[in-house]
């Protein structure tokens, strides 16, 4: 995935070849959480990270487009029971148990952002705006198992393993400033992003963070 994010930003550069061009990496810490649900424990790692490209256009504006990688996760804990169940003349059941699901993976976000930067690019440091749209891949692998205990038939447990792979889109839209001198620049920018789904009800649809991104 890293290879191919690479391959793009390289294209987009080619291009638009002349173009003042400027690479380096950036790392975030989010201010929301992962899960959609608040009976959820929340693994997630709270930092991405990843390369970035900026491309500067005329009249102050420029495109970027960034490889973001987040570990993601999240589990749950429920126990139910005892339960006295009474099938006619037959003996009473009492049944109880315990339910345990833990969800892991990686999500990949690759923001393609429109900016405009408020001074010129001979300032020392240029506040901007940027809006675009967000893709999100996550690959993730779930296991669940559950304990039932009745009078009868005693102990009963299984387990299931289930992996997949989930794409979304969404509109991002940030706000920063840019301090350069020479070539290298420090960028601290807040971002917002609203997913058009929440990648098989395991990902919350709304994210936010800040970013701080080095580049030359």
């Amino acid at each position: 995935m890293v290879k191919y994010a690479f391959f793009l930003t390289c294209l987009s550069a080619g291009l638009l070849n002349g173009q003042p061009v400027e690479i380096g990496a950036k790392g975030a810490v989010s201010l929301t959480g992962t899960t959609p649900y608040n009976f959820w424990h929340d693994e997630s790692k709270r930092y991405q990270v990843g390369p970035y490209l900026e491309v500067r256009l005329p009249a102050r504006f420029a495109i970027e487009v960034d490889a973001l990688y987040q570990r993601v996760g999240q589990s749950a804990t429920f126990a139910f029971g005892p339960t006295t169940v009474q099938p006619g003349s037959a003996p009473q059941t009492v049944i109880q148990g315990v339910w345990f699901n833990r969800l892991r993976g990686n999500s990949w976000q690759f923001p393609i952002l429109a900016k405009y930067y408020l001074r010129p690019a001979s300032a020392t440091w240029q506040p901007f705006v940027a809006l675009g749209p967000s893709i999100r891949r996550v690959g993730s692998y779930t296991d669940t198992n559950e304990i039932t205990i009745d009078q009868q038939a005693g102990a009963t447990r299984y387990n299931i393993h289930s992996e997949y792979t989930n794409w979304t889109v969404g509109g991002t839209a940030a706000a920063g400033v840019r301090w350069h001198k020479g070539r290298f620049a420090i960028t601290p920018e807040f971002r917002f992003t609203r997913w058009a789904q929440n990648n098989g009800n395991n990902l919350s649809r709304n994210a936010a963070a800040i970013f701080i991104g080095f580049g030359f």
